[in-house]
């Protein structure tokens, strides 16, 4: 066994340890539907002060493609204790933008420990073919469990 393939399966073992306790930082919520999959990957336990960002995204379905001339908007909403970058996201703040995907950063900080749900419309478009699109809304919700930073 080569001092690689040692090191690889250190880690790898590592890492499946850390799952099987439920040591992973983030977590996935995703929505499926016919034509698409709109979803959320985020920091479960972030640390209070720090800048963080959880990931939207929206994803066709086979067959379809992100409508690309559909002004998406993703608005959030965050309580007490926790302060967003931004209210609203737009098309033109997506991160990735193709016909196959559309990913946005929506930033926000922790400002006290504890729970806290963070919620995000999504409206959002799909299409098959030149025709037949489709509109949506969709509505996401997260926990986050802040901690202190020496926690």
């Amino acid at each position: 066994m080569t001092r690689t393939t040692v090191l690889a399966s250190i880690v790898a073992g590592a890492l499946l340890a850390a799952a099987a306790q439920g040591d992973d930082p983030w977590k996935v919520i995703e929505v499926k539907k016919d034509s698409y999959r709109v979803g959320v990957k985020f920091k479960v336990a972030p640390k209070v002060g720090w800048k963080e960002s959880a990931r939207v995204w929206v994803v066709p379905a086979q067959g379809w493609k992100v409508n690309g001339k559909f002004p998406f908007k993703i608005d959030v909403t965050v309580p007490a204790g926790v302060s967003a970058g931004k209210a609203s996201y737009g098309k033109g703040d997506a991160v990735e933008q193709g016909e196959k995907k559309a990913v946005w950063k929506l930033s926000y900080k922790a400002t006290a420990a504890g729970k806290a749900e963070i919620k995000a419309k999504v409206r959002l478009s799909v299409c098959k073919g030149l025709e037949e699109c489709v509109t949506w809304v969709e509505d996401l919700k997260w926990t986050i469990d802040a901690r202190e930073p020496g926690e």
